[in-house]
């Protein structure tokens, strides 16, 4: 059984996450964009304090097998600092071994250790395996609708 450590992402690690990146853009079949604009975003979290981080898990050799992108937002309603979490990915080879469960955890940990009031997130309504381990995990459908606009 492989042993798995989460991390924030360092600068060392923009081009394991590059690779995970388009990895999850992919799944989720978002057009295919050059790799220096993808890691120019990346590089704006990493260098902001105030944007957010990304969580990454690893294996004992150091290979990145999954992400958590977090964003630092505000609750106007709780009065509080939020997290979210905007992307959560895991490499389809380490799928079902524990990486999702880990990094989650780690997630949730985060947000604890760093007084957010909560963790929040979406995810496709299609993805009934996403789904399935957020209700295992104990989380809560929101009443609120997600909307967007380009």
């Amino acid at each position: 059984m492989n042993h798995f450590i989460v991390e924030e992402c360092k600068e060392k690690d923009l081009d394991q996450l590059l690779l995970l990146m388009k990895s999850y853009r992919e799944f989720y079949q978002v057009d295919t964009i050059e790799d220096q604009k993808i890691v120019s975003f990346l590089r704006n979290i990493l260098n902001s304090e105030h944007a957010g981080t990304f969580l990454v898990c690893k294996t004992e050799e150091d290979k990145m097998v999954g992400f958590a992108t977090l964003y630092f937002t505000f609750s106007s309603l709780k009065l509080s600092k939020a997290l979210i979490l905007n992307d959560f990915f895991t490499d389809s080879a380490y799928r079902n071994q524990g990486v999702g469960q880990i990094l989650f955890d780690a997630c949730q940990d985060y947000a604890k250790s760093n007084n957010f009031s909560h963790l929040e997130w979406v995810t496709d309504e299609k993805n009934k395996t996403a789904q399935r381990f957020y209700d295992k995990n104990g989380s809560q459908k929101s009443n609120w609708l997600s909307y967007s606009i380009s």
